[in-house]
């Protein structure tokens, strides 16, 4: 691991060591979940946007893909 300095306001770093979590394994051990949980959530984000677009606008999707436009109808029957 790499060690890094930071600055915090006084009161979050107050709010920080109240925390059960960082009175039990630490401000780095919290603060390191912390970041995980908060990268986590972006990218979920990120994936939920790419759905949306998907569902609004499939084109975009075929595209993005580069699939052939014969392959982005239904076959007939």
């Amino acid at each position: 691991m790499k060690s890094v300095q930071i600055t915090l306001d006084e009161a979050l770093l107050r709010r920080i060591d109240a925390a059960d979590e960082a009175k039990a394994h630490g401000r780095s051990h919290f603060l390191r979940r912390a970041v995980e949980a908060y990268l986590r959530q972006v990218d979920d984000e990120a994936i939920r946007a790419r759905y949306a677009q998907g569902y609004t606008d499939p084109g975009s999707v075929a595209e993005a893909a580069g699939w052939p436009e014969e392959e982005q109808v239904w076959p007939k029957s």
